[in-house]
């Protein structure tokens, strides 16, 4: 049943899966349940900016990649990534390994949230961090920022428009490492080799 199975497809991209090869598969589906040719009579995809949930020490700096799925030719985006700042305060951002040779800029507009421009005239494809973000923390252990990331705007090389969709993730803050935990670490570690050093003798 064509219709059925054009319907079970559109449903399952509704649930944004992360991978490009199965968002890919649902489409050809699409088209060839319509009787059109793969690939053909479609809107292109839209392109996933998101943020994994993670944890960082108390009085630490929380490393947080802001990644891409299903970049295509991408050569210019805006977007805002918004926190707690009772609970983080930016400290400095980098490019990511999908866009090695991005010109980016990183504006903190205000307590909460940081402007992230991305430009990159040799258009950027495929999955993986467009920018890494470093936060100082400065919340208690148990606090948890939301991290929300907020498109302005992604063009291609050709400036046509880029459909995107967002994933927000958290920062949990937990205990900080302790001086005694890592002494006892590193003592631990030093034990067991002279342990196996003097084993084989």
């Amino acid at each position: 049943r064509p219709n059925e199975s054009v319907e079970a497809c559109q449903q399952a991209l509704k649930l944004d899966p992360g991978d490009t090869a199965t968002r890919d598969l649902l489409s050809n589906a699409i088209s060839a349940a319509s009787g059109l040719p793969t690939g053909v009579g479609r809107a292109p995809l839209p392109m996933t900016v998101s943020i994994d949930s993670t944890s960082a020490g108390e009085r630490s700096t929380a490393a947080i990649p802001v990644k891409v799925t299903g970049a295509s030719n991408l050569a210019r985006m805006e977007f805002i990534v918004t926190y707690d700042p009772s609970v983080l305060k930016f400290s400095n951002g980098n490019v990511g390994d999908v866009a090695p040779n991005a010109m980016v800029s990183f504006t903190n507009q205000d307590a909460g949230s940081v402007k992230v421009a991305l430009a990159d005239p040799d258009g950027i494809s495929g999955n993986g961090t467009l920018v890494k973000l470093a936060f100082d923390v400065v919340g208690a252990r148990g606090a948890i920022s939301t991290m929300n990331v907020n498109v302005i705007g992604a063009w291609t090389k050709d400036l046509t428009d880029v459909r995107t969709t967002t994933q927000a993730g958290t920062v949990t803050v937990k205990a900080p490492v302790s001086a005694v935990t890592v002494l006892l670490g590193v003592l631990g570690a030093g034990l067991i080799a002279m342990f196996r050093r003097s084993r084989d003798r």
